[in-house]
């Protein structure tokens, strides 16, 4: 029964996960990264087209253009085009 229990409140966690949260957290790290002075080329790496990414695979979604042009961050859609960008 107990496992039940558990099974149903992840199963609920789930649901309610919201994606912009982990791109919120990592904006807040970028910009204060930048105020304290980083110049280093910044790639955001995700394959989760579903979320990030239109139709068009690798092409990011316009909201998030729109959060990544003035940090000039670059979207990367799997980790081999982050690391050429990188120069890794």
């Amino acid at each position: 029964m107990k496992l039940l229990a558990v099974s149903s409140d992840f199963d609920s966690a789930i649901r309610r996960f919201d994606p912009s949260r982990p791109i919120e957290t990592y904006l807040d790290v970028i910009t204060a990264l930048q105020t304290a002075g980083l110049k280093s080329k910044i790639v955001f790496a995700s394959s989760n087209i579903e979320d990030y990414a239109n139709e068009r695979r690798g092409v990011l979604n316009p909201d998030l253009q729109a959060e990544f042009a003035p940090l000039n961050i670059e979207y990367a859609p799997n980790l081999s085009v982050a690391k050429h960008w990188l120069g890794v």
